[in-house]
């Protein structure tokens, strides 16, 4: 088996060129450090100079057909952007519908830098009292849309608006979300997957989620772990998450075993908001810690970067309040040399979010998610296809999010939300 450093920096050897990777210190904790330069974007920084008349929003429809839901909205020189909804989006319809529209509604969007700030402190909706994951999921759909019709209106991919374009391809690894069946079976699965995909590198489960050190079944994670290194070899990076299925001193022991198989990030070992049980992990462990999948508080951020609880930070672009804000995160854990790797097990429209932020993201991380099944059938028809090839996704070139929806399907779908600004 290969030398955990030489494992390593085969992992990580596509990660922007500002990271460089440190040798392990005396007590085992695996510490990357960065360049200060370049290490920061500011999205929108010349927009107001692009536009030199008040764009704004007068339109927010949400609909809805076969359990699919798409965001519409229409801004104030008739340009429509969309944004498909995720599966969160379903369970918060009413917090949408009664927070959202009202903070979009003639607002000036060649401020839109500045909106998921002012939408925590929208007083008029009170959403302070709603704040977590539900009430950013709902913000995010809408500042997706939003951004698309941005694009649309300039002529040019969002990314163009985000910083300047460093990548035009991004590295994947292919991530399962079972945790049934046999180890083997799983991993032969997996392995074929890969196959067509061209990935070089793997996420796999292990635990039981949230089980409180319950495995998934008996001898699944040991197995399962044992059967993916014997199966794809020492070159290949293999990622663990263990969706919060342990405490602390449970997650070390598994976490020491993880080590003996060169596992590159162990993800969620104890339960998500238990930042500091995270950091009481981290500190025992050479195998980097990997987080954030469900965080949205920017204090939470803030202490998880600076106490460096995790060394690799998993923002899901929708869960924590778009592009936008995930790109102000970013910025905050690229100040301590910490890479973003974002929580995205998608690979339809949505995966445009992740294509957008990887071009221009120069502390992305060595290899972004991307889901390893197939796509579903009854999903909203859309061009051009996500799709992977030797292991890569190219990023897009066409005006706004670059997806376009079947317009003859969306015509049947049904408006469940409509808000319109007052005159």
């Amino acid at each position: 088996m290969t030398n955990r450093r030489e494992f390593l920096k085969k992992a990580t050897a596509t990660t922007a060129a500002a990271f460089t990777f440190s040798a392990l210190n005396t007590h085992g904790n695996y510490h990357k450090s960065m360049s200060r330069s370049h290490d920061k974007i500011e999205p929108f920084s010349n927009f107001s100079n692009e536009l030199s008349e008040p764009l704004t929003v007068v339109r927010i429809e949400l609909l809805e057909r076969d359990s699919n839901h798409l965001c519409r909205v229409t801004l104030s020189n008739g340009v429509e952007g969309y944004a498909i909804g995720n599966g969160r989006l379903k369970s918060t319809l009413t917090l949408f519908e009664k927070k959202v529209p009202r903070f979009f509604l003639k607002r000036d969007l060649r401020d839109i830098a500045e909106f998921h700030t002012e939408f925590y402190y929208f007083n008029e909706a009170r959403i302070y009292k709603f704040l977590g994951l539900p009430i950013w999921n709902s913000y995010a759909v809408a500042e997706t849309a939003v951004l698309d019709a941005i694009g649309k209106t300039t002529g040019k991919n969002i990314r163009h608006h985000l910083g300047k374009t460093i990548r035009k391809k991004i590295d994947i690894y292919a991530s399962s979300l079972n945790r049934e069946g046999k180890p083997e079976d799983e991993i032969a699965w997996l392995k074929a997957r890969c196959d067509i995909l061209g990935a070089r590198a793997i996420k796999i489960k292990i635990g039981g989620r949230m089980s409180r050190n319950k495995d998934a079944s008996p001898g699944w994670t040991e197995n399962l772990v044992k059967t993916a290194r014997e199966t794809f070899g020492d070159d290949c990076t293999i990622y663990v998450d263990a969706n919060g299925s342990y405490d602390v001193p449970k997650a070390i022991e598994i976490g020491r075993f993880l080590e003996e198989y060169n596992v590159a990030f162990y993800e969620e070992p104890v339960e998500w908001p238990d930042f500091e049980g995270t950091k009481k992990v981290n500190d025992q462990l050479s195998v980097p810690i990997a987080g954030g999948e469900q965080d949205t508080d920017l204090f939470k951020w803030k202490w998880m970067i600076k106490n460096r609880a995790v060394d690799i930070l998993q923002p899901d672009i929708y869960y924590n309040g778009g592009l936008l804000r995930t790109i102000h995160v970013a910025n905050m854990a690229a100040e301590y040399g910490i890479p973003t790797t974002t929580h995205n097990p998608r690979n339809n429209p949505e995966y445009s979010n992740i294509l957008a932020l990887g071009a221009v993201l120069p502390s992305l991380g060595a290899y972004q998610e991307f889901r390893a099944e197939e796509p579903k059938n009854n999903a909203i028809p859309y061009l051009p296809l996500i799709k992977a090839k030797n292991g890569k996704v190219d990023v897009l070139d066409q005006p706004g999010m670059g997806i376009t929806f079947d317009p003859d399907y969306v015509k049947t779908m049904e408006p469940i939300i409509r808000k319109k600004a007052k005159s």
